[in-house]
């Protein structure tokens, strides 16, 4: 029987037995059990024939085969990775699909900015007609029933009051104006009683009860005189430049509602004509995009892209034959133009547009779109008309809400003679309003006056409601004057049945643009008998020095 050989199973090379390494290669070799290549071959070919010679044949080495692992331990077969492969595949698929989701607006506007534009002005047109008609089809517009009696309560605490660097608060204890109005504006009627407190929540230590009608304005002061008095109500406006009757026309009966009802569904039918021509005209725009822009806003920071939209003379008559042809073409309004058919047609219309010499070649419009397709500022420019000539003028409007893009909005205008700012505000309960107006023309500079207010609403509806001021300002320098005045206080107001006062509580009241002699010695010896009450109202020293002015003495020790 031939020896026992090893090999190394990585390069072949004959190692000793018992090698734990070739000595060839430096291949780590396993543990074998010596291999008899004669009991290999006689198991693999059978019995070992002879050749004649006497002589066996010689032993055949046997080709190389893998190693075996020791025995006893089991060896688990490879797994494959395409299961894993796969696994991660999906997951990027997915991932980019929810990125693709997630970013498909600000893509949109990537590939195909000028049709998001276009998307965001049909949206915004289609909202304003929509809100047009709600506000047409209200039901208080289809009644002649006014929205009743109101009652008005006014508690306001003068905060700070310095004109030209004077303090006011220094001259007064009296610092809060209470006000309890009436109103019934069917019969044009306001009444009431406004009045000086020494604080907030405090009854009034003085008191004014008033009455106005469309003929007189009542008036009286109990606590300094019994008397009541009256003038004119023309003679008391007249120098305010406001009418009292057109005053009304704001709170219900004069402004003719039913009027407005009776034509409510003509001018609606009007409007959606106007408007069923703006998804035409916008297509026929040519818009450049500018890039992208964010707005700072009361309620946080907008991010936009901005476009200039260029609106030619031939955009604006296309848009007005669009009108006119929806405009005929109204079965609602069908039966009211027949009655100028004779003098008005469709095409005599439409002529007219085509003929026009509007003669101001093309103008551009700014406009901001979110990646929603939300527009939140529109702007213009009088210098982006070609052939324009005259006074210099822009305006913006810009919608910049969190939670719905009107719920703040800022108004910009500039002319030659003046800017304003304007900014409201709404989130939740919560309302703001900022109003600065700075003029440019005269010889005076630094010039402005602006109007601040942080209030919260708390349950209002149609029949009551409040408003709690937290700040209500006004500073500004005009025309030399300088003043800062800040004030805080709540308002209130509910729908009532009736009216507390009538003319009829201010009997023989006496005209005060007319007074006679014997009236007049009445009414100031009752004044200067009641004087002390002031004492309440105004500072010791303006007391004083109203009291020496009055009866030219130094002292007041001799009138109590």
């Amino acid at each position: 029987m031939g020896g026992v050989d090893m090999f190394c199973p990585k390069c072949g090379n004959e190692v000793e037995q018992g090698a734990m390494f070739c000595p060839k290669c430096g291949n780590m070799l396993m543990p074998q059990e010596p291999v008899d290549l004669t009991k290999s071959m006689s198991d693999s070919v059978g019995p070992v024939q002879n050749s004649g010679n006497g002589y066996g044949a010689q032993p055949v080495q046997q080709p190389y085969q893998p190693v075996q692992p020791p025995v006893g331990k089991h060896v688990e077969p490879k797994k494959s990775k395409a299961p894993l492969i796969a696994a991660i595949i999906a997951l990027i698929v997915v991932a980019l699909g929810v990125a693709g989701f997630c970013m498909r607006s600000t893509l949109a506007m990537i590939i195909n900015p000028e049709e998001q534009v276009k998307e965001a002005l049909k949206s915004s047109a289609g909202n304003l007609q929509t809100s047009f008609d709600t506000v047409m089809s209200d039901s208080s517009l289809a009644s002649t029933q006014v929205a009743g009696k109101n009652d008005f309560t006014y508690s306001l605490h003068i905060d700070r009051a310095t004109v030209n660097g004077s303090d006011y608060l220094s001259y007064v204890k009296a610092d809060t104006l209470n006000m309890h109005l009436q109103m019934s504006p069917e019969d044009k009627v306001i009444a009431g009683t406004m009045g000086l407190a020494q604080g907030t929540g405090k009854s009034s230590v003085i008191e004014m009860k008033i009455y106005m009608d469309t003929n007189n304005v009542y008036f009286s002061i109990p606590a300094l005189c019994s008397k009541s008095f009256y003038m004119k109500t023309d003679d008391v406006f007249r120098d305010s430049g406001i009418s009292y009757s057109d005053m009304f026309s704001y709170m219900g009966k004069a402004a003719s509602t039913s009027n407005i009802s009776a034509y409510s569904g003509i001018i609606q039918a009007v409007v959606k004509d106007v408007f069923g021509a703006v998804d035409s005209f916008i297509d026929e725009l040519s818009y450049d995009k500018l890039g992208r822009v964010t707005f700072n806003g009361e309620q946080g920071d907008v991010k936009a892209t901005q476009f200039a939209i260029t609106v030619t003379e031939q955009n604006v008559k296309n848009f007005a034959n669009n009108v006119i042809e929806n405009v005929f073409n109204d079965d609602t309004l069908k039966p009211y133009l027949a009655f100028v058919s004779g003098y008005v047609t469709k095409d005599t219309c439409k002529n007219a547009v085509t003929n026009a010499e509007l003669g101001f070649g093309q103008f551009v419009v700014n406009a901001a779109i979110t990646n929603k397709k939300e527009l939140v500022s529109v702007s213009f420019d009088t210098n982006s008309i070609t052939t324009y000539k005259g006074s210099a003028f822009k305006a913006e409007l810009k919608l910049l809400g969190r939670e719905k893009k009107n719920d703040c909005i800022y108004v910009n205008i500039g002319s030659d003679e003046l800017d304003m700012d304007a900014m409201a505000s709404s989130s939740g309960d919560n309302i703001k309003i900022d109003v600065k107006v700075t003029p440019k023309s005269g010889n005076i500079s630094n010039q402005y006056l602006r109007l601040y207010m942080d209030a919260a609403m708390k349950g209002m509806d149609a029949s009551s409601g409040s408003l709690v001021i937290n700040s209500l300002t006004l500073d500004g320098n005009i025309d030399g004057t300088s003043l800062d005045v800040a004030m805080s206080g709540s308002a209130d107001y509910k729908q009532i049945s009736s009216l507390d006062f009538r003319s009829s509580d201010f009997a023989n009241a006496i005209n005060a643009s007319r007074m006679t002699a014997s009236q007049e010695n009445e009414v100031s010896s009752e004044v200067i008998k009641n004087i002390s009450v002031l004492k309440n109202v105004l500072s010791d020293d303006m007391y004083n020095n109203i009291y020496r002015q009055m009866f030219g003495s130094s002292s007041i020790k001799s009138f109590y």
